[in-house]
């Protein structure tokens, strides 16, 4: 293979990269959904992020206390490695293990 040979594509993906330019707008409207999702939830938004993070719990996430409540929220609640009585005691589930 010569070395400008190297950009030589088969017909399938010759066609499938013409289907994507002719497809540019619905491309632009997929890629820019997520900072138009931001825009709608905050209209006030200036500069966006590219994703969205909402709380994974009702603890402060910011904090070292908050972050070992969510993350026992997490065990307990997503993972069920451990239940949570009402007087405090905790049980170690099978998941645990």
């Amino acid at each position: 293979m010569a070395v400008d040979d190297a950009y030589i594509f088969d017909s399938n993906t010759s066609n499938f990269m013409t289907v994507i330019e002719q497809r540019q707008t619905e491309m632009k409207t997929a890629t820019d959904f997520p900072s138009n999702i931001n825009k709608h939830l905050n209209p006030n938004v200036g500069e966006v992020d590219q994703m969205i993070a909402f709380p994974i719990s009702s603890h402060c996430e910011t904090m070292h206390e908050g972050m070992q409540m969510v993350y026992a929220a997490m065990l307990a609640n997503n993972f069920r490695m451990f239940t949570v009585e009402d007087n405090g005691t905790t049980a170690i589930l099978p998941n645990a293990k």
